[in-house]
């Protein structure tokens, strides 16, 4: 049996023999050099904060100005440190906070790379000629009021912010997400509850309905996901918002629903809720990080909204029943009568409409019959019908159960027969 050897390196030596290995496989000819050199690549290092300077100007709008209707948010960014381009790659626009503040509303992605000479000429570079960014912003969704606008550009180091404050001429609606938190986690189905409401409307809670969109900007909205149920028992918010004699109608402000993450890819996504009323619309965005556990294929409408909560020592809504039939009385190709009995406290009522499996959508408001016929529809296309029973200030007394019904199919016109061709009977002229 041969003996072990072992050699022992000190750390000077170890290292002078890594050195020789690599400076060996440089003289390997072709494939085997690169192989041995791919199998040992030399980290980029990353950048710090000392490597950047981030500049930028938030021209539009002036912090002078009061703003309403759309809006350019726009102005220019670049990084002079950069070793190419103007080392910006892409800008964003929040307002009230960013990222997981509380209250704050994504407002969009700004287009990045317009034309700005006199920026080039400022740092005597050609590079930054495009470096101007733009958005436009319907400000009123802001609601009215003093905000604060916050611009995010991203360099090689992270972002960088700008802020302005800006003062709004809109809606004097709030809307509130009084839970869960921004950013949160989310693997199953979760509540999301709030409320919202005009401080100034004279007759109900100044707000008609509050929509979902999932993953979209305050101009574009993304993607719609219905209606959510409005108009539950909020006693805080009427205390806070009534005088001592006008304290029920705020009462019954509160919203809530359960949004259910799955079908959603995993990472960060955001929710926008949208409280509307005569004087216009006012919105809010949710952040909510889906987790891999909540991602799959989606088997659920994404909103599905909650029974309308009872709170401690608060009266409980008067109702009739959880929920009243509506039937069809009749259908065509194109159109469903439809019909229901009178719901008691009940003095108009609101039809919703959802083609197949889709979102509902409001098909008419304000009836005060309890009959409607739903026209303009398509034939042997199978339709779902929800009913609300609103009182006088607006809120919901009663909802109906779904219909689902499927119109006839089209009958086909019969190709018209041609009428047989009658001819002059032509009588012979006798001959002389």
């Amino acid at each position: 049996m041969e003996p072990e050897v072992r050699v022992t390196l000190s750390a000077a030596a170890a290292a002078q023999l890594v050195g020789a290995l690599v400076l060996a496989s440089l003289s390997l000819p072709g494939t085997e050099a690169r192989g041995l050199l791919q199998q040992s690549p030399v980290p980029t290092p990353t950048p710090s904060a000392t490597d950047c300077q981030p500049e930028a100007l938030l021209e539009s709008p002036r912090a002078d100005e009061v703003l309403s209707g759309i809006v350019t948010v726009g102005g220019w960014a670049v990084d002079p440190a950069s070793p190419s381009g103007t080392g910006v790659t892409e800008v964003h626009v929040y307002l009230d906070g960013q990222g997981n503040d509380p209250g704050q509303t994504y407002i969009g992605r700004a287009e990045y790379g317009g034309v700005r000479v006199d920026v080039a000429e400022r740092f005597n570079d050609a590079r930054f000629a495009r470096s101007a960014f733009s958005l436009s912003w319907d400000a009123t969704t802001a609601g009215a009021g003093e905000h604060n606008l916050v611009v995010l550009y991203r360099t090689r180091c992270g972002w960088s912010t700008l802020t302005q404050t800006v003062r709004v001429d809109g809606p004097t609606i709030m809307l509130v997400i009084d839970r869960p938190r921004q950013g949160v986690p989310v693997s199953a189905p979760v509540r999301i509850e709030g409320w919202a409401a005009d401080p100034y409307a004279t007759v109900g809670t100044g707000v008609d309905r509050v929509d979902l969109y999932l993953d979209g900007q305050i101009t574009t909205q993304g993607i719609p996901l219905g209606e959510v149920r409005y108009g539950e028992s909020r006693p805080d918010v009427g205390a806070a918002l009534g005088r001592q004699d006008d304290t029920a109608r705020f009462s019954r402000s509160g919203w809530s629903l359960l949004w259910n993450p799955t079908g959603l890819t995993p990472g960060r996504h955001l929710l926008t809720f949208y409280a509307r009323g005569p004087t216009g619309a006012v919105a809010r965005s949710l952040a909510v990080e889906v987790t891999p556990e909540g991602a799959g294929p989606r088997g659920a409408t994404p909103a599905l909204p909650l029974p309308e909560p009872t709170l401690p020592g608060a009266p409980t809504p008067a109702r009739t029943s959880a929920a009243f039939p509506v039937i069809a009385a009749g259908t065509t190709p194109n159109s469903v009568a439809l019909v229901w009995n009178p719901v008691p406290n009940a003095v108009s009522y609101e039809v919703l409409v959802s083609e197949g499996v889709g979102v509902f959508s409001v098909l008419q408001s304000g009836l005060a019959d309890t009959r409607v016929i739903a026209s303009n529809l398509v034939p042997g296309q199978m339709y779902r019908f929800v009913v609300r029973a609103l009182d006088a200030n607006g809120a919901e007394v009663g909802q109906s159960t779904t219909l689902t019904v499927t119109t006839a199919p089209a009958v086909p016109t019969p190709a018209p027969t041609p009428a047989p061709s009658i001819l002059p009977t032509i009588t012979p002229v006798g001959r002389s």
